[in-house]
């Protein structure tokens, strides 16, 4: 007997174990999909309007989202102690950490607390409101991070506070998918018993309903053909006395029937075909951003962070200083994708006086335009001259009064900050501090939240650094800033093959990252050939390809026609390289 599943999971990387153990369980057969609370319960109603499932596995808030709108069994991927346990050992260097979520984690996570002897804090949320408030108060009391679900995580993000999401290991996986072979099993044993019955009802033409304690109806058998009975079924089984009659007889459109008690709360219905009467009868239903996030908070004074609220809505004129790497693009991005405009860049390393000149005279240049965000990047890198005609350009046309700007330039350049005095208006800035500034507990925060992301993503469970890497970490230097530091961790992620990532696979990392920096800095490589030098040295012919395919299928945000548009393959090719790595 084969079972079919609507796997609905959370996040990616819940696919990823969930289909590591399914080889484990051959009477299984799971369509996956990922999608969260509203998301997830948009793909199952499509989905089930389409194919017939026996069962839909998920896991926390979107499970019980499911719950509430579908009647078949929802199997819960669970959290276990172990599970929490990880997530706690993974922020051995931070102090301040609560655990916020359901009961189903607030309870395991006091059990580890006390088993353990961890020193941390416990908030049961009993619903969005109840987290929302909760996490609130933590912000202020200047908590470092939070460990949750996916709904506690989602809600964190958009208040600014840090996040690990509690991800579900093997254990936990390998329990849901025996949990729900085991439910389902009961469930083809008693649906077999009640074909069983349902073929004597329709032989006897009968019909069985049974009723609960409170005489409500909440089984039938055989009664779909004649749903009009059930409102005279209900009033006989409330209004009669069942201790003096065991019998009552009744008549529907134009047909008589007979109803029997047979025990306590069971009745069957009988078609009276040939029953002549005395008398008549009456009737009556996003990654990065948040390592990102959590670097801004450590690199920008508070009065900054709360400044940068309001760039995000109002027409300042910004300033956003930087070194290589540290940033200054992605916070341009979150800045400019807070309103509904168009966005123009204009890269300042490539502009000379003639392309200046069509920029201020083509009707169709966006400097004529209103009501955009225009970002003139790499300001320090065009001569003084052609920055003071900038600047007189702006100040005659007023271009600050009808679109938003944003000017990036290199942290140790003077040249576009002395010339801004000659704006009307005066700019606002945002300076990024080298990566190399920020302290031991901050970039502890990054690892845990970096390696938490990569676990979701990947489906893996690596615990964190070793003491003697997290060493070599901060010593540096980091040249390449906040880009280094993500791209080092993310190779290194890959190669290691223990649950820390050790000295050899950082030195790894840092080595392709060189080789990646120095490769784009010469421009010898695109945008695929860059991810396919990102595969650990181990790997065999087959395991690099699937491993290229993963990746840039997560940074296509898993639409395979612009994945295999990227990888320069067709989406055939494309779809028999997926059912290879399934």
């Amino acid at each position: 007997m084969k079972f079919r599943i609507l796997g609905i999971y959370p996040y990616a990387g819940l696919e990823q174990s969930i289909k590591n153990q399914l080889p484990k369980f051959s009477e299984l057969k799971i369509d996956h999909f990922v999608g969260d609370l509203s998301y997830g319960i948009e793909i199952a109603t499509k989905q089930l309007k389409e194919n017939n499932y026996d069962a839909i596995i998920s896991r926390g808030g979107t499970k019980r989202a499911l719950e509430q709108k579908f009647d078949l069994p929802i199997i819960d991927i669970g959290v276990s102690k172990y599970d929490i346990l990880q997530a706690i050992q993974s922020l051995k260097h931070i102090n301040k950490i609560a655990v916020v979520g359901f009961d189903f984690l607030s309870i395991n996570a006091e059990h580890v607390i006390k088993d353990f002897n961890k020193n941390l804090s416990v908030f049961k949320i009993e619903s969005l409101d109840d987290a929302q408030k909760i996490l609130l108060q933590l912000k202020e009391d200047n908590y470092d991070v939070i460990i949750g679900d996916r709904i506690t995580s989602r809600l964190a993000n958009k208040i600014g506070i840090n996040c690990i999401l509690i991800s579900s290991g093997d254990e936990s996986v390998i329990s849901a998918l025996q949990n729900c072979l085991t439910i389902l099993k009961n469930k083809y044993s008693e649906k077999e018993s009640s074909r069983i019955l349902l073929d004597l009802l329709r032989y006897r033409n009968e019909s069985l309903v049974v009723t609960d304690e409170d005489n409500m109806i909440n089984y039938t058998a055989n009664l779909n053909h004649s749903p009009k009975l059930i409102p005279h079924i209900k009033k006989r089984i409330r209004y009669i006395n069942w201790e003096e009659n065991k019998t009552s007889i009744f008549m529907s459109q134009n047909k008589y029937y007979q109803m029997n008690k047979i025990r306590n709360s069971t009745y069957i219905i009988s078609k009276l075909n040939n029953y002549l009467p005395n008398k008549a009868i009456n009737t009556p239903t996003d990654e990065n951003e948040e390592i990102f996030n959590a670097y801004l908070k450590s690199n920008l004074s508070q009065k900054f962070l709360n400044a940068l609220e309001i760039y995000k809505h109002n027409d300042d004129i910004l300033f956003i200083a930087g070194e290589n790497g540290s940033g200054k693009n992605q916070l341009i991005s979150i800045i400019s994708s807070s309103e509904a405009k168009k966005t123009f860049r204009i890269n300042c390393s490539e502009l000379t006086e003639l392309k200046l000149n069509d920029l201020e005279n083509s009707l169709s240049s966006p400097l004529l335009d209103t009501q955009n965000i225009i970002i003139f990047d790499h300001l320090d890198k065009i001569n003084v001259g052609l920055q003071r005609k900038l600047m007189y350009f702006i100040n005659e046309t007023l271009l600050f009064k009808r679109n938003k700007l944003i000017f990036s330039y290199e942290l140790d350049s003077q040249n576009g900050v002395n010339l801004t005095r000659i704006l009307l208006k005066q700019p606002k800035y945002i300076e990024l501090r080298p990566f190399n500034y920020l302290d031991s507990k901050q970039i502890s925060l990054l690892i845990s939240l970096l390696i938490n992301q990569l676990n979701i993503s990947y489906g893996r469970e690596i615990l964190g650094v070793t003491d003697i890497t997290f060493d070599r970490i901060l010593r540096g230097p980091w040249e390449r800033n906040y880009w280094q530091f993500i791209t080092v961790l993310t190779e290194s992620y890959k190669a290691t093959k223990s649950p820390y990532i050790d000295l050899s696979s950082l030195k790894y990392g840092l080595n392709q990252e060189n080789i990646e920096y120095n490769l784009t800095k010469t421009s010898k490589i695109n945008h695929v050939q860059r991810n396919k030098l990102s595969i650990p040295i181990e790997n065999n012919l087959d395991d690099s390809i699937d491993l290229i395919v993963q990746k840039e299928l997560a940074m296509n945000n898993f639409n395979k026609t612009k994945t295999a548009k990227s990888l320069g393959i067709s989406r055939s090719t494309l779809w028999r390289l997926l059912k290879r790595i399934e």
